[in-house]
């Protein structure tokens, strides 16, 4: 193999063991995070924090639903306007 095909790939001993533990400790944060303060949260403010993660979720499936439907539009929804005419 040429050097140019080993230029991208990660050198062996390049990420220590704390460089890991790093690494995996911000990607389990935001998890963590809800994980925790999801029962506090719901303790101080009653019934409406589980309203509020139901209004969330309607909103990610309209906005995944609005997304599909685009996805195949190709701009037949609003054309880009061309130069020239009225």
């Amino acid at each position: 193999m040429s050097e140019q095909s080993h230029s991208n790939r990660l050198q062996a001993n390049s990420v220590t063991t704390i460089g890991t533990l790093a690494i995996s400790a911000a990607f389990m944060g935001p998890a963590v995070s809800v994980f925790f303060n999801t029962g506090l949260a719901t303790g101080s403010s009653g019934t409406t924090f589980p309203l509020s993660f139901l209004i969330s979720l309607v909103a990610l499936l309209l906005t995944l639903c609005f997304s599909l439907l685009l996805r195949g539009a190709d701009n037949t929804i609003a054309p880009p306007l061309k130069r020239g005419t009225p």
